[in-house]
């Protein structure tokens, strides 16, 4: 008994930490991107992660095509799409939609691998969309202007079916995520380049702490999501996915003490419907890991 509550409380407490590193970021990211070109940040962020993963990628003989959809679907749209999203709108704001993702999934998974669609799965769908409606409606998000939504929902569909490339390939998890970092960083230069102009003066240009700001990003994204890979080697998702709602959460304080920002209550009303939606369709009805 002790062993397995043992197990629960360490569960609980690296789940917890996954969502304060993927909370941090947001903000962290926003502070650089707002001031800097964003996909010009993004790309050294990339190059940084790529140069400590360089010596621990093993051969993908056979898979190289794949990885390069993954990389492309799951780093460099959704990066690009973040980083355009946070310069027009609050990084807790963002952080919200991205909770989505596993409602999508779930209907990729009825749509392409027929699997089974449930009741609560439907109901989380409608509540976590009703809370869309009140969060796109609020006054952070100007609907005048709507890049900054849009490049964020392109970011969430993309990274959702770039998941259902997943399926087809036969590398770790560690490798993948390695591989498509690396494969991604090409990616993502060129659309810096295309969009933004030539990054190297701005490289030259940026200041220490965008350098120091890039490698602390770099090192909690491959921590947290590391991480996460292992725990859910070891766990049932209905004993982590739970933690991950509270990324938006540790996001909010964390933009509100780092950044100044604040969400109005038409926004925290939608955030709570997005989650208690995504909530009830993945998370209730699933049966506990046996002890």
């Amino acid at each position: 008994m002790y062993q397995k509550n043992s197990t629960v409380v360490t569960t609980a407490l690296l789940s917890t930490l996954c969502a304060i590193g993927w909370g941090l970021i947001f903000p962290l990211t926003r502070a650089i991107v707002t001031v800097y070109p964003p996909l010009t940040s993004v790309s050294l962020r990339f190059l940084i992660v790529t140069l400590a993963v360089l010596p621990f990628l093993r051969p993908a003989k056979g898979q190289h095509l794949k990885l390069f959809g993954i990389s492309l679907l799951m780093m460099t749209v959704p990066f690009a799409g973040l980083s355009i999203g946070m310069v027009y709108m609050d990084s807790g704001i963002v952080s919200l939609f991205l909770q989505l993702e596993p409602l999508i999934l779930i209907l990729f998974g009825a749509l392409l691998f027929k699997e089974k669609l449930h009741f609560r799965h439907l109901g989380g769908l409608a509540i976590a969309l009703s809370g869309v409606y009140f969060v796109v409606h609020s006054p952070e998000i100007n609907l005048g202007h709507p890049i900054g939504l849009i490049s964020t929902l392109i970011a969430v569909v993309s990274y959702c079916v770039g998941a259902v490339l997943l399926r087809y390939i036969t590398l770790s998890s560690k490798q993948i995520m390695m591989w498509s970092m690396a494969l991604a960083l090409p990616q993502i230069i060129l659309v810096a380049t295309l969009a933004e102009g030539n990054p190297l003066p701005v490289y030259a240009a940026m200041p220490w702490w965008v350098y120091g700001l890039s490698v602390v990003i770099g090192a909690i994204s491959l921590s947290a999501n590391g991480m996460y890979s292992y725990l859910l080697k070891k766990h049932s998702f209905s004993e982590v996915a739970p933690f991950m709602m509270l990324v938006p959460v540790f996001t909010v304080i964390f933009g509100y003490f780092m950044l100044g920002e604040t969400i109005e209550r038409q926004a925290l009303l939608g955030g709570a419907l997005i989650i208690g939606g995504v909530g009830l369709a993945t998370v209730l009805g699933q049966k506990p890991a046996k002890g």
